[in-house]
């Protein structure tokens, strides 16, 4: 694992290559998601992505507050469930937004205070990528990126690759009627397009933490999360809607550490 830095000092991570062989690595495009999301949002609002404040830097989507220094700004991060709550070492931060009730609380414990404004950037997808498809009436599964796919799933239906490019990745969701997946920006771009989505429990290594903490944030206390893919076919969930917690994110977004006047 390595974390990585784009030119307007967004943070996300990314995924180690063999030494040597960089060319080789794939962006998850959950990850990849952020500072794109960020520059269309500067973007839009006719706003030069470049001129950062000195010793600035933005985190956002991904469950990587483990990897903050003091006085980064944090605008809808959450805190990683299996990640050794020693390794995070900041002190203070500029809290505008969190993923999660389950972050607040975690930060909350470290004598942060922390603002009432919850909600995963991901789910502004539908704001900031316009949609070019309609619903085909498929089903596609999301596997997470660490996650051995069942070959007898991928014989009977679409399986869209977290590593896929992103814009392709967006595309791909926007057709489907119905998301089933371990990927939880799978899950969050789908329902930012009000598309079903189901989560089901996997191999991957992750914990359950970072999905209940966007559940939650989302004001959902209680989310069936299915034992299976073939359970997950029968089930039908609500789309949630998210428009309050899209227009809380947008309503808080730090334009001032990019020297911007609104």
């Amino acid at each position: 694992m390595r974390n990585k830095f784009n030119k307007e000092l967004t943070f996300w991570w990314s995924p180690r290559a063999p030494m040597g062989l960089s060319f080789l690595r794939k962006e998850n495009a959950g990850d990849l998601l952020g500072p794109h999301l960020v520059n269309r949002i500067l973007s839009a609002a006719g706003q030069d992505i470049k001129k950062i404040k000195p010793d600035n830097r933005l985190m956002s989507i991904g469950s990587v507050l483990h990897f903050a220094r003091d006085g980064d700004t944090v605008w809808g991060t959450g805190v990683n469930g299996k990640v050794d709550s020693n390794l995070h070492r900041f002190t203070s931060l500029n809290i505008r937004a969190l993923r999660g009730p389950l972050t607040a609380n975690f930060l909350k414990s470290r004598n942060l205070q922390t603002p009432n404004i919850y909600g995963d950037p991901g789910i502004l997808t539908s704001k900031f990528w316009k949609r070019e498809h309609e619903p085909s009436g498929s089903t596609i599964y999301i596997p997470h990126m660490r996650e051995k796919v069942d070959p007898t799933i991928a014989k009977k239906y679409k399986v869209l690759s977290p590593l896929t490019e992103l814009n392709l990745f967006i595309s791909e969701i926007q057709k489907a009627s119905k998301v089933i997946s371990t990927s939880l920006h799978g899950i969050i771009i789908a329902e930012s397009y009000s598309i079903p989505a189901v989560l089901i429990e996997n191999n991957s290594g992750e914990t359950l933490f970072k999905y209940h903490d966007y559940f939650q944030g989302t004001g959902r206390d209680k989310v069936h999360i299915c034992k299976d893919f073939n359970s997950a076919l029968n089930h039908s969930p609500p789309s949630p809607n998210l428009e309050k917690f899209q227009d809380g994110l947008l309503s808080c977004f730090p334009y001032d550490i990019w020297q911007i006047k609104r």
